[in-house]
């Protein structure tokens, strides 16, 4: 076909139903095979040889029995941890999503943790039959609570408190991360 300027070429010929139809079909079948074919792949996937499993465990096992305040506290950084090195390794994200989850759930089956039921996961939970301690002090700097305050004289000491915990446990896990990643290289 010649080269020819578009105001030369006329009218545009509009595809029909019938066309539009059969090419939807094609990409949808196409993409469907592509779909399985990822889904094949994924089933497969790459895992971790048994003795570097083993390892992973032996470093992160140690980690999560320190974690404070309980041994799940690190559970989601290791992981994240784990997966990351294994992506910068060539793993795909998936496989080395799982991967990072057996190794972390293994680790925490060594260490005897126990996960705590929805009840006690709450804020406000307390064993069945303790009664509540009525705070008359500032969680953060210790003075009387003024009426209508439960935790913390108001609100800078609520947020020094918190902005407080949360630099520390954002250290903590940052040691935990740094421990892992150094041990996996």
């Amino acid at each position: 076909m010649s080269h020819r300027n578009i105001s030369q070429v006329g009218t545009v010929r509009r595809l029909t139903w019938d066309e539009i139809r059969k090419i939807r079909s094609d990409q949808w079948s196409r993409y469907a095979r592509e779909q399985e074919a990822r889904r094949r792949k994924e089933k497969r996937g790459q895992k971790l040889k048994a003795a570097a499993r083993s390892r992973f465990i032996d470093i992160v096992a140690p980690i999560l029995s320190r974690a404070e305040p309980t041994p799940f506290a690190f559970e989601g950084v290791l992981r994240a941890g784990i997966r990351s090195r294994l992506c910068l390794k060539g793993w795909e994200w998936g496989s080395a999503d799982r991967a990072a989850e057996d190794v972390v759930l293994a680790a925490l089956n060594r260490i005897g943790a126990v996960r705590p039921t929805w009840k006690q996961g709450q804020p406000e939970w307390t064993q069945d039959g303790v009664a509540v301690v009525e705070r008359v002090r500032c969680v953060n700097c210790g003075a009387p609570l003024p009426d209508g305050h439960t935790k913390y004289c108001g609100p800078i000491c609520r947020t020094n408190y918190t902005s407080k915990l949360y630099y520390l446990s954002t250290k903590r896990e940052e040691a935990g991360l740094r421990e892992v990643i150094d041990g996996l290289d």
